[in-house]
């Protein structure tokens, strides 16, 4: 019993550790994509087909689920949207681990003027699957490091126990 709770315990503070420092990996990296995104639109011609260029070539070399392209009254110019794919991660666990990643925003601006917001969201897919990969092999790692034990403590006991056995069968 003192295993197994020790056991879930290493699982369940590993993943949650392994979940907050992914979870504030990606918004680093969706912020830094963001602010390199509204500079180049910033250094460049801030027309409307510029700016979807940019955020198509953004989307397209990342792993990113939303790029949002709005004005300065918050109405939605332009956006590219992940398309639903296949995940085999199952839903349990996903509701499980539950990963949530804020929208990094970056203002665009011409001359000094402010013209739009980019907002850009991480794909939380690739960091599902890893952790799910992770839980798994911590699963089958720490289950052979139980069974290991099991034997080597029935081994340890054996020895131990020998001589009374001896002294058992000589009464």
């Amino acid at each position: 019993i003192f295993f197994i709770i020790l056991f879930f315990t290493i699982l369940v503070v590993s993943i949650n550790i392994i979940k907050d420092s992914v979870q504030k990996e990606l918004y680093e990296n969706a912020q830094n994509s963001v602010s390199s995104l509204s500079i180049s639109i910033s250094n460049t011609s801030t027309s409307l087909n510029n700016i979807k260029t940019m955020i198509d070539a953004t989307f397209d070399n990342g792993n990113y689920e939303r790029i949002t392209y709005k004005d300065i009254n918050n109405n939605i110019l332009y956006q590219r949207d992940l398309e639903l794919r296949q995940n085999h991660i199952p839903l349990w666990f996903e509701n499980l681990i539950e990963i949530k990643i804020p929208v990094a925003k970056s203002t665009l601006s011409n001359n000094w003027q402010i013209i739009g917001i980019v907002e850009i969201l991480n794909d939380k897919n690739t960091a599902y699957f890893q952790l799910y990969d992770l839980m798994i092999n911590m699963f089958l790692y720490l289950s052979i490091s139980y069974v290991i034990f099991i034997f080597i403590l029935n081994y340890i006991f054996h020895l131990l126990l020998k001589p009374l056995l001896y002294i058992e069968k000589q009464a």
